[in-house]
């Protein structure tokens, strides 16, 4: 399934990873831009339109919960998918992630088959038929810079 136009952002500091959701993600013809950690990733957001972001929770300078409270701070409804691990004994649960505003959480371990179904629902045609301007906090709302 191509879905093409889309911008994807996808925020890890593991190049491996990255490698792998880059191989994964290009065969829906989505234009796919990286970023190392949230700090990356926030700098991005506010240069240019993402249709989706997809984020670790573990990385260096800002971490994807920080990243993710940033984004709901500028933009209700722009999706994030939030990849997280329970292997290192993280008292973090996937609730949680919900309750902060991930719109779906995955486990790395096990995450190949939900995220092609996410990505058809969040990048297929009409999902956003817009590109999304640079993310700007939302007046009265404190953004995590």
């Amino acid at each position: 399934m191509e879905i093409s136009r889309r911008n994807v952002l996808v925020v890890d500091d593991d190049i491996d990873w990255l490698d792998l959701m880059e191989r994964r993600l290009k065969r829906f013809g989505v234009h796919l831009v990286l970023a190392r950690d949230g700090v990356e990733a926030v700098k991005l957001l506010d240069e240019q339109p993402f249709n989706l972001v997809i984020t670790d929770t573990n990385m260096p300078y800002m971490d994807g919960i920080s990243l993710l409270k940033f984004i709901r701070s500028c933009d209700q409804k722009l999706p994030v998918i939030v990849f997280f691990s329970s292997l290192w004994g993280s008292a973090l649960r996937a609730e949680d992630l919900t309750k902060i505003g991930a719109t779906a959480v995955l486990e790395k371990r096990d995450c190949h088959s939900p995220l092609d179904l996410l990505l058809s629902q969040f990048l297929s045609p009409g999902a956003q038929d817009l590109p999304r301007g640079p993310l700007r906090p939302i007046e009265g709302r404190e953004g995590v810079r």
